[in-house]
């Protein structure tokens, strides 16, 4: 950065004061020493560019960030080793927030384990550990020295962060006993808006989203008669399409008996908006008036999530045997555990193109924009009725 721009921003930050009022009276105004104005613009931005940082520190932990929200992922092939590994895990992130002058909230921390076969079990009884390492804030100066990732300077140029490999070997030695805060383990978790369970199942998910689906459907009922049917296509569209499109990538192919109550909801919203009775039928709406069916939002996006990740259809560095999935479709098939991530999306895109081969006629050979609205015109020609066969048919 210039020289400019640093006392640009430092003019923003420095010489900023508080101070709390309540009812008529205000208290003292104290320096603001550490933050950045809350609501502002650049606050978000300068957050980021503050905890970047972690990543370099926590390079061998598997962290999922947006903005404070941080998820860490752990993988173990036992119970003990999980609980050691999310110790150690956690030691180290709250390590580096110490550091850096933050806090880890342990009240709002929580643990969830994936555990697919639905076996019980008793709690990990997680803890985050504030005793196994020094005071380094007060026994090491704050300032940031020059140094190289692990030399003379300390990890990425901190001294402090160097501690943190001397108090880690006591980790490990399940014979120290101490009072730090259990972490709270649940059976779901919300996380930027989707409600994660334990069996990896989505029906907690699906309730949240009816039910907020369903507020909005009461609202353009309310209005059928007030406002024009284009402004409730409007609210459609704003309050009913937009929730239904928001992490389908995860949530889409899940079971039928899931996503059925809320296809029989996404219908009752349209028969508000077009005005039609229960007992007519919506199977020409989608057509008539171009609305893509829930199932068809699913095909979308994983089409458009593939063409702007570039993600190849049908290849797999995982399996090259000649299956009866590879002999029939001429495609290479990702033998792994089903797990979100784009080895799945490239073997439900396969499925795609077979069954739709007009939606990848010029998959790289036409402008995004473009290729966009033909996607979008060739799914409202596709009946309602074949969307789920495109989706869970077998090859």
């Amino acid at each position: 950065m210039s020289d400019g721009a640093v006392s640009l921003l430092s003019s923003y930050l420095i010489n900023r004061f508080q101070s709390v009022k309540d009812g008529d009276c205000f208290s003292k105004a104290m320096n603001i020493q550490y933050g950045v104005p809350q609501g502002s613009v650049l606050g978000p931005t300068l957050f980021n560019l503050y905890i970047n940082d972690i990543h370099f520190f926590c390079h061998d932990l598997n962290i999922v960030q947006f903005a404070d929200d941080t998820c860490i992922i752990v993988e173990a092939r036992c119970r003990e080793s999980l609980k050691k590994e999310l110790e150690f895990a956690l030691a180290k992130v709250n390590f580096w927030l110490r550091v850096n002058k933050l806090t880890l909230n342990t009240n709002k921390t929580k643990v969830l384990e994936i555990n697919v076969r639905n076996t019980k079990s008793e709690p990990l009884n997680v803890k985050c550990h504030f005793c196994r390492y020094p005071n380094v804030i007060s026994s090491v100066d704050c300032g940031i020295q020059d140094g190289g990732e692990m030399g003379a300077g300390g990890i990425n140029g901190d001294p402090r962060l160097s501690f943190f490999s001397l108090a880690s070997s006591t980790l490990n030695d399940s014979s120290v006993n101490c009072n730090c805060p259990t972490i709270d383990q649940v059976t779901h978790f919300k996380y930027l808006g989707l409600i994660f369970q334990q069996n990896l199942k989505w029906n907690l998910q699906s309730e949240s989203l009816m039910k907020r689906i369903r507020a909005a459907s009461i609202l353009i009922y309310k209005m059928r008669n007030v406002c024009s049917t284009d402004f409730r296509r409007v609210i459609y569209n704003s309050y009913i399409h937009s929730q239904l499109k928001y992490g389908i990538l995860l949530y889409g192919a899940t079971m039928t008996s899931t996503i059925k109550p809320l296809i029989v909801l996404q219908k009752k919203c349209l028969r508000n908006v077009y005005k039609l009775s229960c007992r007519e039928s919506t199977a020409q709406i989608w057509s008539k008036f171009k609305i893509l069916h829930f199932y068809a939002i699913y095909i979308y996006s994983i089409v458009m999530h593939a063409r702007k990740n570039n993600i190849e259809i049908g290849r797999s560095s995982t399996s090259t045997y000649a299956t009866r999935f590879v002999k029939k479709s001429g495609f290479s098939h990702h033998l792994g555990r089903l797990v979100v991530n784009d080895a799945l999306l490239s073997h439900r895109l396969v499925n795609v193109k077979l069954k739709v081969p007009q939606l990848f006629s010029f998959y790289q050979n036409e402008s995004f924009i473009s290729f966009k609205k033909r996607t979008k015109d060739i799914l409202y020609c596709i009946s309602v009725d074949d969307l789920p066969n495109i989706i869970y048919s077998k090859i």
